[in-house]
């Protein structure tokens, strides 16, 4: 293994696929991606400083911010299958480690920080008219190899700030979910525990021992090149090119018609009776969460308002939560190969007609014939006072920060 601490440099650039759209950003099916949400200079755009310093137990009712954040995280992530490696909320800033299945980042981040957005200048917090974000949302790409180390960096904010003298006692990051049985669906830990344990650091308190470890110049260096606009990624020689590969080789987000030939045989195979809310429900779910269309679009597909459409999802996840537990990943086997495995057998993209007893015929006669649904491929335009700024079909080549000798 090489030395402790890897020297760092900047590699060649590698051409990407012209039609990845990337909004500054090196993104595809899989890809972990380190996240800076940073607010304007002198502002505490998620909780002022006073409520970590004076209290004693939970969270204050200055906190109310927060929670709305936290409640946009969760409501977000679980919509578009997005699992959350680690996070660290600080008064002005916001740090996750994210990794995106079917559902690119330029498709959720305008809504999601759009909506925090909204939210502050309902509450005053934020002057009308002004974004109370410092500059667009700004990100580097991680590789699986240094998925620790991006952790470790995302725990150590809070210590640099001052906050706290040990992330294992700052309340407003994950660090405690490592180490708990029930976590939210929207967090993982898999992937980390694999990792760290090919270093060397195996159960708790091995684990926590490597957390507790200071982070390094060298990799303090690696985690700050984030940036809003030229696609970097951070990780060994091998896994860069392994995540250029991919990107060039993804697959395109399923059709709404895959999408309903997928649901149709779900029903089918429950053999549960007609049920136009559940038909609408569910293809609704599995269609924003694999990237084939916004809830807005379905909305329009089946003329049901986008509110309406969540809430029937709500009701129908509580009363059959078995039929809402597909995977991203899954999903997107299924609408991609002609057979799948294990799971029940389902077939991808048969004729949507072969459903019409478990998915009612007016519904599918909605869905055009072609690809994609009319507008599913269209940009997505950012929420004002969100990401910022619009998407472009092209960018420039991905930056590559590496260790050259090896990480610990």
């Amino acid at each position: 293994m090489g030395s402790p601490e890897g020297a760092l440099r900047v590699v060649g650039a590698h051409e990407v696929r012209k039609d990845a759209r990337m909004i500054g950003r090196h993104d595809y099916p899989g890809a972990i991606h380190l996240l800076h949400i940073q607010g304007r200079p002198g502002k505490a755009i998620f909780f002022p400083d006073e409520v970590l310093r004076h209290r004693s137990g939970g969270m204050q009712e200055g906190a109310t911010p927060l929670q709305v954040w936290e409640s946009l995280v969760a409501r977000t992530f679980d919509r578009y299958g997005i699992k959350i490696h680690g996070y660290s909320w600080l008064p002005n800033d916001a740090f996750l480690l994210l990794q995106r299945f079917a559902v690119p980042l330029r498709t959720f981040l305008p809504s999601w920080l759009g909506q925090y957005a909204w939210h502050l200048h309902k509450r005053g917090k934020v002057a009308p008219g002004q974004s109370p974000y410092l500059s667009r949302c700004r990100s580097i790409e991680v590789t699986p190899e240094v998925l620790p180390y991006a952790l470790r960096h995302v725990y150590g904010k809070a210590v640099m700030a001052g906050l706290c003298s040990s992330p294992s006692t700052y309340a407003l990051c994950s660090y405690s979910l490592h180490f708990v049985d029930s976590v939210p669906r929207w967090f993982t830990n898999d992937e980390f525990v694999a990792r760290v344990a090919r270093r060397g650091y195996v159960g708790t308190a091995s684990i926590k021992r490597f957390l507790a470890k200071p982070e390094s110049r060298r990799h303090a260096e690696l985690f700050q090149r984030l940036s809003s606009r030229a696609p970097r990624i951070a990780g060994e020689s091998f896994d860069i090119e392994d995540s250029v590969q991919r990107v060039r080789h993804s697959l395109p987000a399923p059709s709404v018609s895959q999408v309903i030939a997928v649901v149709g045989n779900m029903l089918q195979r429950e053999s549960l009776s007609l049920d136009r809310v559940l038909a609408t429900a569910l293809t609704t779910w599995y269609a924003t969460r694999a990237g084939a269309a916004t809830l807005k679009q379905m909305g329009k597909l089946f003329d049901r308002e986008p509110t309406t459409l969540r809430a029937d999802i709500e009701s129908h996840r509580k009363s059959r939560p078995g039929l809402f537990e597909l995977s991203v990943p899954e999903l997107l086997r299924l609408t991609h190969s002609d057979v799948t495995s294990a799971t029940g057998g389902i077939r991808s993209a048969p004729s949507p007609g072969l459903y019409v007893s478990t998915i009612p015929s007016d519904l599918l006669a909605r869905v055009p014939a072609s690809r994609a649904l009319k507008g599913v491929r269209a940009r997505a335009e950012p929420t004002k006072g969100g990401d910022g700024h619009a998407p472009t079909s092209s960018g420039p080549p991905p930056e590559t920060m590496i260790s050259k000798q090896g990480l610990p």
